[in-house]
């Protein structure tokens, strides 16, 4: 055996004494959905304004927004609509409420 093989079985070796040691999923996490999936289960169509919007959980969570009760969203103009959940966005609501009043 020369000592370029010797090497990589060494190398392929070590990999999997690390890996041992990663067999843990936090809980929450689905690693078998993708960005792609999460996003079709997150991002709604308004039929008002004819945009799609989603909840921006991650801005939304810091110690500004968060201690301020803010919660931020996201709108996409030219953004695929077909089979997306139809539901109103918060900015459409908050226009009706405000013409209501």
């Amino acid at each position: 055996m020369n000592e370029d093989n010797h090497w990589w079985i060494t190398k392929i070796v070590n990999a999997k004494k690390r890996n041992q040691y990663l067999d843990f999923t936090p809980s929450g996490y689905e690693p078998y959905m993708s960005d792609a999936k999460r996003a079709d289960d997150e991002i709604l169509h308004c039929i008002k304004c004819n945009f799609c919007w989603q909840f921006n959980s991650q801005l939304s969570r810091t110690k500004h927004y968060k201690n301020n009760n803010i919660k931020l969203y996201l709108y996409y103009e030219n953004f695929p609509t077909y089979g997306r959940e139809k539901r109103t966005c918060p900015d459409c609501e908050m226009k009706e409420e405000k013409n209501e009043k």
